[in-house]
């Protein structure tokens, strides 16, 4: 298993990111503090917590999801073409965004938790 670095962007963003707004406050634009607030986020519980690559529990989420899309799409349509893929693919994300409650964001939808974290609010905090 690969070793987990000692220090990660979010560790950077969160030790210093509330200096850096305030320093260049007036030249970061809306997107730049979303982008910021998403990244101190990622590793947070909020989010299902730190998950490294390759460990068995990052897998663990991948698999999960997988299965998710067997059952709940794959296995009882027929798709007759890539195009059908495509739009059923596209309806399912949409679903399961705005409608699952998953476990690990607090039984909370996807969607939900990323309109929190995108929120001005979040991003002022």
């Amino acid at each position: 298993m690969v070793a987990r670095p000692t220090l990660e962007v979010a560790d950077i963003l969160n030790r210093h990111g509330d200096s850096f707004v305030a320093r260049h406050r007036g030249h970061l634009s809306l997107g730049q503090f979303k982008v910021m607030s998403a990244i101190r986020a990622c590793r947070t519980a909020a989010l299902g917590g730190h998950v490294a690559v390759r460990a068995p529990e990052g897998n663990g989420c991948a698999e999960r999801f997988i299965r998710t899309l067997k059952e709940n799409l794959l296995w009882i349509h027929t798709l007759d073409t890539v195009e059908d893929l495509r739009r059923a693919l596209l309806a399912f994300k949409e679903t399961y965004n705005t409608t699952w409650l998953i476990g690990r964001l607090g039984h909370r939808t996807p969607t939900a938790v990323r309109n929190d974290l995108l929120s001005p609010a979040t991003i002022a905090a």
